[in-house]
């Protein structure tokens, strides 16, 4: 299952609708204390913020894009 690390704002929107779209499963982790002392250790400062079900670090929106690009949507 994938990570999606969120909280309120467009792009952590656009992600979710994405995923949605193409029926990939994921866990919405809401940014709190503790969840962002972990981003901030995989050095990771800003969200969406966005794992694999490999757990292969995507990266943000663009970065998933750019994911779907190379792997999902190449071979539609």
């Amino acid at each position: 299952m994938w990570k999606v690390y969120t909280q309120d704002s467009l792009y952590c929107n656009k992600v979710k609708k994405l995923l949605n779209k193409e029926s990939i499963q994921y866990e919405e982790i809401p940014v709190n204390d503790e969840s962002k002392q972990y981003l901030k250790d995989k050095g990771c400062y800003t969200v969406p913020q966005i794992w694999n079900h490999r757990d292969e670090h995507i990266g943000g929106y663009q970065e998933l894009t750019a994911y779907m690009t190379r792997t999902i949507w190449s071979s539609k």
